[in-house]
């Protein structure tokens, strides 16, 4: 019996298709903490300074398309990826649940504090979601 793989496998036997969506979902998770990261620091100069709220525009492409169709379930948790997506979408959109100035200082320092929470629960989803995706790749499944 021949054991045929993909031009280009892995010796898992992994083709370039399957590691594909797993490649750009890793990618996405990584632009989107260089984004976060950015947004913490404006957060915490606007806390102190006002101003505009800052924003930013994260990615959700590779997100959504492993919602619509979940290519290794076994090792991530569709539930996680739901709650990761919809983290970045309440910080793309800061305008919705921040009151109209004035701000007092405390007032933008909840702000700030209330970013800074939502941002700590999504880097450990977005850690949790790499490790995960770097053990699939590792063990080809």
């Amino acid at each position: 019996m021949v054991n045929a793989k993909h031009p280009g496998a892995t010796e898992s036997g992994e083709s370039p298709a399957s590691r594909q969506p797993s490649a750009g979902m890793q990618l996405e998770l990584q632009s989107n903490q260089t984004v976060l990261n950015g947004l913490l620091n404006w957060y915490s100069v606007f806390a102190f300074t006002g101003g505009a709220v800052p924003s930013g525009h994260c990615e959700l492409a590779a997100v959504n398309a492993y919602l619509e169709r979940p290519f290794a379930t076994d090792c991530i948790s569709t539930e996680e990826v739901k709650r990761y997506r919809s983290l970045i979408e309440s910080i793309m959109m800061p305008g919705a649940a921040v009151p109209a100035r004035p701000r007092t200082l405390r007032g933008r320092k909840q702000i700030a504090d209330a970013f800074g929470r939502a941002a700590a629960e999504i880097r450990t989803l977005a850690s949790a979601l790499e490790s995960a995706l770097l053990t699939r790749g590792q063990t080809g499944a």
